[in-house]
């Protein structure tokens, strides 16, 4: 009881809350509610309009679930919300990545290429397998120093003439990301301050 002699009733959590879904979800969630009732649509019939399932929406609007682009483009056109759900969809698509990894994705979604390598193959661009690899043919992998002997989530990074490359240092033989230096820069400081060479 407060000094006024009212009671303080603490605020429910919501399922999604306790879920630890993302707040992007429940906020976006929240959103599509919102513009949902104002348009007079219960849910069935905003799932009809939009051709998801009425649980589905549900979800979405509970924030345990994270919108599709295609859901967010139909829901923009027949809720007419005036490009609110489409200005987030791509902070609801990046939080369904773990935290640590969330702005390494949008570095990604910037990169030169990612393939597989290949020591055999001729480098692309026309460049000399000699001026990708320093001259010895052979890329030098560098693994950050704070990795320690137990594995875990640890990167190796090469360099070439204005590219890095970066690749899992659990799957040498997997795809590599190839990152232009200013991407590779502007990554950095989420990492620690380190700096490539």
């Amino acid at each position: 009881m407060g000094s006024s002699g009212a009671q303080v009733i603490p605020r429910r959590r919501t399922r999604a809350e306790d879920e630890d879904n993302p707040a992007i979800w429940i906020a976006y969630g929240k959103l599509v509610k919102l513009f949902r009732t104002k348009k007079g649509l219960t849910q069935q019939e905003l799932a009809d309009a939009v051709g998801y399932s009425c649980e589905q929406v549900a979800s979405i609007e509970q924030g345990r679930r994270p919108a599709k682009a295609a859901f967010t483009e139909a829901a923009e056109r027949v809720l007419e919300a005036g490009g609110v759900l489409a200005e987030l969809q791509e902070d609801v698509d990046r939080a369904k990545l773990p935290k640590f990894f969330g702005d390494f994705a949008g570095i990604e979604a910037e990169a030169v290429s990612r393939f597989a390598y290949d020591p055999r193959a001729t480098c692309r661009s026309g460049m000399s397998k000699g001026q990708a690899t320093g001259g010895n043919g052979r890329l030098t992998w560098r693994k950050s120093s704070y990795s320690g002997s137990g594995g875990g989530d640890c990167i190796e990074v090469a360099e070439t003439l204005g590219t890095i490359l970066v690749r899992d240092s659990k799957d040498k033989r997997g795809p590599k990301l190839f990152l232009a230096r200013e991407a590779w820069v502007a990554f950095l400081p989420y990492v620690g301050g380190a700096s490539a060479r």
